[in-house]
């Protein structure tokens, strides 16, 4: 079995591994084909987090025609904290397991490391707000705000399905 899943593992590498020359100040990702909703396509965070700086900006587009997520009203209720702030609530029952792993997800990214905007025609400002992102109406602005934010030297890394990608930054 060890064997095997090492053999997987490299198999996945060829066929998901991206290499990029560095991490990133700012990370434009889509989560396309995994986006039904943002429970979904939360997926595509996690390679985010391997490509962002510490400090730096993740713009995320998502189309979420079903919203944030239907079966865990939770995330919406509370939003993306802290991944301590996160462990605390599941610790007083407010959260169940599933939904903390899922919310640290983009808490590691978003709130602990750096900042997030979610760019989505089915999630309002409001609710885009109470999830704890930045809202801009189009990815070109939220990428205006974050230059403005991190000034003209930021470096830009896109992931196109991001969800499906595994990056390897040669850094």
């Amino acid at each position: 079995p060890v064997a095997a899943h090492r053999a997987g593992c490299r198999l996945s590498r060829q066929v998901h591994g991206v290499h990029l020359p560095s991490q990133a100040d700012i990370v434009i990702i889509d989560s396309y084909h995994t986006d039904i909703d943002y429970w979904q396509a939360i997926k595509a965070m996690t390679p985010a987090d391997l490509v962002m700086k510490d400090g730096g900006i993740v713009i995320q587009v998502a189309e979420c025609p079903e919203g944030v997520a239907q079966h865990h009203p939770e995330v919406l209720q509370y939003g993306y904290h802290t991944v301590r702030r996160t462990l605390e609530m599941e610790a007083e029952g407010l959260i169940n397991k599933s939904v903390a792993m899922h919310m640290i997800q983009a808490s590691r990214v978003v709130v602990d490391r750096g900042t997030g905007y979610l760019i989505s025609p089915n999630i309002s400002r409001a609710d885009t707000e109470r999830l704890h992102f930045h809202w801009a109406p189009t990815a070109q602005a939220a990428l205006d705000q974050a230059l403005a934010t991190l000034g003209p030297q930021a470096t830009i890394a896109a992931l196109r399905q991001a969800g499906d990608l595994l990056p390897l930054p040669e850094e």
